[in-house]
C-alpha cells in the first residue's frame, strides 16, 4: 500500500505544538494543592482556564453541575466554523479538569498532574494551536468538573445538549491521562465507540 505524505496544513498545526507551552500549563494547573470538584481551587483552576480560552478567541462560558453534596462547573469553549449552517457539523476536545484524594477527602492534597491536569493541559495547548486556524466544522471544548464524583460533568453536558446539536456530532477527543508513563517504550491507547447521540 502507497503511503500518502501527510497534508501540508496539518504537519503545520503538529509543528505548532509546543512542549514548553504545555508544560507551563501542566504546571499552573498542579500549582493548587486540589482540584477537588467542590474546592475553591477549582473554581479557581476552571476561572484561569475560561479566561485562558477567552484571551484566545473562543466563545466561553461556566455550565453549573450539580454534584449530590453542592454544585461544581464545566468550562465550556466554543468556535464557530466557516461552513454553511447546514453543513456544519460539531467536533469535541474534552478532558476533566478535577482531581481527587480517594483517601483524604474534598480538602487532601490532590494536585492530579497524571490524572488529569495532564489531559485539560493538552486541551488548553490544542485549542492555542487552533486558536487561529479557520476550521470548516464547530469545534467545542470542555474541562468537566465532577467527574471523579461519578462523571457528573460529562452527564450534565450531554443532557443540556440542544435537540439540533446532537446529530451534528461527528467526533469526540476526550484527552485522560495523556502524560502517564505507564509502558516501555512509550505508547498511545486509543478506544472507540460508535456515537449514540443520534
Amino acid at each position: 500500500m502507497e503511503r500518502r505524505a501527510p497534508a501540508r496544513e496539518v504537519t503545520a498545526l503538529v509543528d505548532a505544538v509546543s512542549a514548553d507551552s504545555y508544560r507551563a500549563t501542566l504546571e499552573a494547573l498542579v500549582s493548587f494543592p486540589t482540584r477537588h470538584s467542590l474546592g475553591p481551587e477549582f473554581q479557581a483552576a476552571g476561572q484561569a482556564a475560561a479566561d485562558q480560552l477567552g484571551a484566545l478567541g473562543y466563545s466561553t462560558r461556566l455550565q453549573t453541575v450539580t454534584l449530590l453534596d453542592g454544585e461544581t462547573r464545566n468550562v465550556v469553549a466554543d468556535k464557530v466554523g466557516t461552513a454553511p449552517d447546514a453543513e456544519r457539523r460539531l467536533v469535541y476536545l474534552v478532558a476533566h479538569l478535577d482531581s481527587i484524594n480517594t483517601g483524604g477527602g474534598a480538602g487532601a492534597a490532590a494536585p492530579g498532574a497524571d490524572d488529569n491536569a495532564s489531559g485539560a493541559a493538552g486541551v488548553l495547548e490544542l485549542a492555542r494551536v487552533l486558536a487561529g486556524t479557520p476550521m470548516r466544522h464547530d469545534l467545542r471544548l470542555v474541562l468537566f468538573g465532577g467527574e471523579e464524583q461519578g462523571l457528573f460533568g460529562s452527564q450534565a453536558h450531554v443532557a443540556a445538549l440542544a435537540p439540533a446539536d446532537r446529530p451534528r456530532i461527528t467526533m469526540v477527543v476526550n484527552m485522560d491521562m495523556i502524560g502517564r508513563l505507564n509502558t516501555s517504550p512509550p505508547s498511545v491507547l486509543l478506544e472507540g465507540v460508535r456515537s449514540h447521540a443520534r
